[in-house]
């Protein structure tokens, strides 16, 4: 019944993200991966690489622009406490957004193959674009922003599948613009993360969407895929609990 109750979740998630994160107007702000990787165990180290696209339905079909690619590293330093490393730069020079983020975290592998994890995480970036065709806008801007980051997932030998979500605050500062924008942001950015691991390289993908409460802007979709490289796992498959009639 639970592990049922999670698809659905995961099913009425996905659902939201393709029908109400596709609208057109770019973002000053633009969303990429969130989701710190499943840890295992002490001494896990996980490398890996990523191209994220916002608004993937729209960008990849009418325009190509605002990917970014984002190279990571997180660590386990106990059984229970992780380390997270990144930074992103933007493959598209007439819409650069570049960032460097940290985060700090605890998880937790439950019974029944589940885990948990929260994480506190921070980033500092800039953002810097010319509007084009009939969106004429220019906006440049430093930023920071943090959050926290609960999620939480099913797990096999193989692949983890998981909830996260991440509340973010985003101030910007040094702004540049031809457009009245705040100083200040809240966003909800409910996501879908997946991994399927081939021994010690696994591939990811992230889905989510991007949720701005202060200001009415369009919501924007994002799509993350890439790869990671595992260091010091030891993958173990937890056996479900056993209860009344097994």
């Amino acid at each position: 019944m639970e592990n049922k109750k999670f698809q659905f979740a995961i099913l009425s998630l996905l659902a939201l993200i393709l029908f109400a994160g596709q609208g057109c107007t770019p973002l000053l702000y633009s969303p990429s991966a969130q989701a710190v990787p499943v840890l295992e165990e002490k001494g896990h180290l996980k490398m890996g690489a990523e191209l994220s696209v916002p608004n993937p339905l729209y960008d990849l079909v009418a325009s190509g622009n605002q990917a970014n690619m984002r190279l990571r590293g997180t660590y386990a330093l106990s059984n229970n406490f992780g380390a997270h490393l990144e930074t992103s730069i933007s493959l598209d020079t007439s819409d650069y957004r570049t960032y460097g983020g940290l985060g700090l975290g605890y998880f937790s592998h439950l019974e029944d193959n589940t885990f948990f994890q929260l994480y506190v995480t921070g980033r500092k970036g800039q953002v810097d674009f010319n509007g084009s065709d009939w969106w004429a806008r220019s906006f440049k801007a430093d930023y920071t922003s943090i959050g926290i980051q609960p999620g939480v997932g099913y797990e096999t030998e193989r692949y983890n599948l998981g909830l996260f979500t991440t509340f973010k605050r985003i101030d910007y500062s040094n702004v540049e613009s031809n457009i009245t924008v705040n100083d200040l942001s809240y966003l909800v950015e409910p996501a879908v993360g997946f991994s399927y691991s081939f021994g010690k390289v696994s591939l990811d993908a992230e889905l989510g969407i991007s949720f701005e409460l202060a200001e009415k802007t369009t919501n924007q979709a994002y799509f993350t895929f890439g790869a990671s490289y595992n260091i010091n796992t030891r993958k173990k498959v937890r056996k479900p609990a056993r209860g009344r009639g097994n």
